[in-house]
């Protein structure tokens, strides 16, 4: 939970120094819950065929 915490510290940071209001990030996180949790299956599949490929790269070399 820790965890979660700094790096939404850090995301709304980062949005807030792009001229983004945490509000309206919130709100957009809301509305288009759908669309976020499509964003996570594909960064979670990237991740993880990321790890299988220097895997397997380490393996083969």
């Amino acid at each position: 939970m820790t965890v979660l915490a700094i790096a939404a510290f850090i995301v709304f940071g980062y949005l807030y120094s792009r001229g983004v209001s945490p509000v309206w990030t919130a709100v957009a996180i809301v509305c288009f819950r759908g669309f976020f949790r499509f964003l996570y299956k594909v960064a979670c599949f990237l991740v993880a065929a990321a790890i299988l490929f220097c895997i397997l790269s380490y393996l083969v070399f």
